[in-house]
């Protein structure tokens, strides 16, 4: 449909750089990469109804000289899903203790999405410095690596997690509230909850 095909344009911008593998302390060296993400129905801020949240990743930050004016970020479908207004909160610096303080966070707008893969792609615009965070090449990822989560379960902001990687699944097909999704997903065994997703 229009907006998988517009999902699979925007992502195909953002190219593909090193992963982090081998890094000392991933939390210390990707946890600023990572967004909260709120979703809200109503598109009066005053007025909206909380329907959610999740985390999404820095995965491009614009180049001025090229007229970008987005930093793109990641995150999956059901984050965004059913919502009028996307709001996006930035770590706050230093040893964050879980406070959170949105004042310095950006409306987001929705650039694609895939309902199939459960993904999705917003983008921002901000005056902060972002850093973006590397993909790895997924066909390097072997059953028996470590695998490390940054979001924020149950709304503890910003929670380090970490596992193995127990599969990976081929075409894995899955049905949530009546929607059917199909992706090559990595299974893991780090600790995920409601507010990991993205």
């Amino acid at each position: 449909n229009r907006n998988s095909n517009k999902f699979r344009s925007a992502i195909a911008l953002l190219g593909s750089e090193n992963s982090l593998r081998g890094q000392k302390n991933v939390f210390k060296t990707s946890a600023d990469s990572v967004v909260l993400i709120d979703n809200w129905i109503g598109n009066n801020p005053e007025d909206a109804v909380y329907n959610g949240s999740g985390a999404g990743i820095i995965r491009k930050i614009p180049d001025r000289s090229q007229g970008e004016k987005y930093t793109f970020i990641v995150t999956n479908w059901h984050v965004i899903d059913g919502a009028d207004l996307v709001r996006v909160c930035f770590k706050p610096p230093g040893n964050s203790r879980g406070e959170i303080d949105c004042n310095d966070g950006a409306k987001a707008i929705v650039l694609g999405y895939s309902i199939e893969k459960d993904l999705a792609l917003i983008g921002i615009e901000t005056k902060k410095i972002l850093k973006v965070i590397p993909y790895a090449d997924h066909e390097k990822i072997q059953t028996g690596d470590t695998a490390h989560a940054i979001g924020h379960p149950e709304g503890y902001y910003w929670t380090y997690s970490k596992g193995d990687i127990s599969g990976i699944r081929n075409n894995h097909k899955w049905t949530i509230e009546g929607y059917k999704h199909n992706a090559s997903i990595i299974q893991t065994s780090a600790s995920i909850n409601p507010g990991n997703s993205g």
